[in-house]
């Protein structure tokens, strides 16, 4: 089962994975440095854009304030 699992996920990555890399890279470039208040906007921005990411993947997705302000983005199948 694990094997047929990880074929269809090479598969799936093999079929999309020009989109895959598009979308992995445009994570990758917010400027989310939480330590730093200045980018708290941005910080916001990336958990927003997460959360999007993964409900459009067919994921429940929860985001959850912390104490310090900082956003924790939760998933779940």
């Amino acid at each position: 089962m694990e094997s047929e699992n990880l074929k269809a996920f090479a598969d799936t990555f093999a079929r999309e994975r020009d989109v895959i890399l598009k979308d992995l890279f445009q994570f990758l470039r917010f400027e989310s440095i939480s330590a730093d208040p200045a980018y708290h906007p941005r910080v916001l921005a990336c958990a927003d854009w997460l959360a999007a990411y993964l409900r459009n993947s067919g994921l429940g997705v929860e985001i959850w304030d912390t104490p310090g302000g900082k956003p924790t983005v939760f998933a779940e199948w």
